[in-house]
């Protein structure tokens, strides 16, 4: 499980633009493909279907779970993924 505080939470909500269920530009398609293509998981598993299993709950929810080496690497896709 990850350890991250409240602050590097609500950083990271703002850099991904979270809100209202969203996360950056994806689609429910997209932001799947992502996951499978640059981060090696299934995001929509049943595993990560918190609250209303909106994209942005999901991402919370991997935030909860995920070890410390498969965050650091998510996070460090996401934003390769706003560079590009």
């Amino acid at each position: 499980m990850a350890n991250l505080a409240t602050i590097e939470k609500q950083t990271l909500e703002k850099l991904f633009q979270m809100g209202s269920g969203y996360v950056l530009n994806f689609s429910d398609r997209t932001m799947g493909e992502f996951f499978r293509d640059d981060v090696g998981l299934d995001i929509f598993a049943k595993k990560y279907n918190y609250g209303s299993g909106s994209k942005e709950n999901r991402l919370r929810d991997l935030w909860l779970k995920a070890d410390d080496k498969t965050l650091a690497e998510t996070i460090l896709k996401l934003i390769e993924y706003i560079e590009s």
